[in-house]
């Protein structure tokens, strides 16, 4: 995660406190938290500072799966987490994405937000739909996570009920290397040398957004436009991230997430084994007015 920790201004007026008596500490803290406050930012020199408030809402995340309202088998996995973090961010001024790679340079997926994640945390998880049969399947909500392995050529679609006009769009695929030890016994002068070699790999994904059209296709499934595509070659990330639907506002509407594994992609056992990858998204939540998905 990359953030930004800029203008942190603090404001610790510390003067003598009239209540303090034997709770003194916790008046002392009541009237710190009225005196303290910052911008929650990280810039360059400063992403120590970002670092505990981020892992704080990463332990915030990990306890509320605990708080779900039946047991969801997946929701602790780290690459849910990671995407739900990721997916939750809010879009700062001078957010963008360049390159051909899915985050900002400087200010990564953006500013970590709480609610925003919670919420994507409690909508999921989603059940994939086989292409062949998704436009029957039953869509899920506009906050909400899915998590599954596919093997090399493999390709998941997910489907959102969505209002047009609604806004952000942001949709997060995340999966990780894996590095995988073994002892390996050599002969050498009569005996035997042990040696540890590691074996690493990363896979690849793909990721399109698509928002239902009117008609259909040949093959008489739904018409789809594409929203966006995410096609980073060396990130373990991806990130589609559309600041308000097309259409007329309130009208339904349904966007379609493909997540896409390329034969021939990735390094090393990425090539050849099925892979892990979760994703998450949002459609509305909490922006800046002055952030990307602040402006219409």
């Amino acid at each position: 995660y990359r953030g930004r920790t800029e203008d942190n201004k603090f404001n610790t007026r510390l003067r003598q406190n009239p209540n303090w008596n034997s709770n003194g500490l916790k008046d002392l803290q009541d009237d710190w938290n009225k005196e303290l406050t910052f911008k929650r930012e990280a810039s360059d020199g400063l992403t120590s500072f970002a670092t505990p408030q981020v892992a704080a809402v990463v332990a915030r995340l990990v306890e509320a799966t605990g708080d779900l309202p039946f047991y969801v088998e997946h929701a602790e996995q780290a690459e849910v987490i990671k995407a739900v973090l990721l997916a939750g961010a809010s879009k700062p001024w001078g957010w963008r994405q360049a390159g051909g790679r899915p985050l900002h340079d400087r200010y990564g997926a953006g500013v970590a937000h709480l609610d925003n994640s919670l919420k994507i945390l409690q909508g999921g998880p989603a059940t994939r739909t086989e292409p062949a049969a998704s436009e029957d399947a039953r869509p899920a909500g506009p906050f909400g996570w899915w998590f599954g392995t596919l093997p090399p050529g493999g390709h998941a679609t997910l489907r959102i009920a969505a209002e047009a006009g609604a806004g952000p769009l942001s949709v997060v695929a995340v999966w990780h290397r894996r590095v995988d030890g073994e002892t390996v016994l050599t002969p050498e002068a009569g005996t035997q040398r042990a040696e540890w070699r590691i074996t690493e790999g990363l896979a690849d994904f793909d990721l399109l957004a698509r928002v239902q059209t009117a008609g259909s296709r040949d093959d008489g499934r739904p018409a789809t436009a594409m929203l966006g595509l995410s096609r980073s070659r060396v990130d373990n990330v991806e990130h589609v991230f559309v600041p308000r639907l097309p259409g007329e506002p309130g009208e339904p509407s349904v966007v379609w997430l493909d997540l896409i594994r390329p034969r021939g992609g990735g390094r090393g056992t990425g090539q050849t084994d099925a892979w892990d990858v979760a994703l998450a998204w949002r459609i509305g939540g909490w922006d800046p007015d002055d952030g990307p998905a602040g402006t219409p």
